[in-house]
C-alpha cells in the first residue's frame, strides 16, 4: 500500500482534503493556516487562515473552502489553480 508518509509538528490539524497529486491539504486550527502536505511528509504553509480555521473542503471550480470558529463562518478562497501552484 501507499500513501503520505507521517507527517509531523502539525498544530491541531483538520479536514484533510486529498489532491488529485497525491498530496493532502489540512488546516490547523492552532497554527491558524493552511498547509499542504506532501507524500514524502514534507509540508509546507500555503496560506494564513486567522481565526481558529476547521473542516475543509474543495467545491465547485476548485475553491478551497474551511470553517471558522472565530466568526462563525464559512470562507472560500480563490480557485485553486491560481492560489496553490
Amino acid at each position: 500500500m501507499t500513501g503520505i508518509q507521517n507527517s509531523t509538528g502539525l498544530a491541531f490539524p483538520e479536514g484533510p482534503v486529498a489532491l488529485p497529486d497525491g498530496s493532502l491539504l489540512a488546516v490547523e486550527i492552532r497554527g491558524q493556516c493552511l498547509t499542504r502536505i506532501a507524500a514524502d511528509g514534507s509540508r509546507r504553509i500555503v496560506a494564513s487562515l486567522p481565526g481558529g480555521p476547521n473542516g475543509a473542503a474543495v467545491g465547485p471550480m476548485a475553491r478551497f473552502t474551511f470553517a471558522t470558529m472565530a466568526v462563525s463562518s464559512l470562507v472560500t478562497s480563490t480557485p485553486m489553480e491560481s492560489t496553490f501552484p
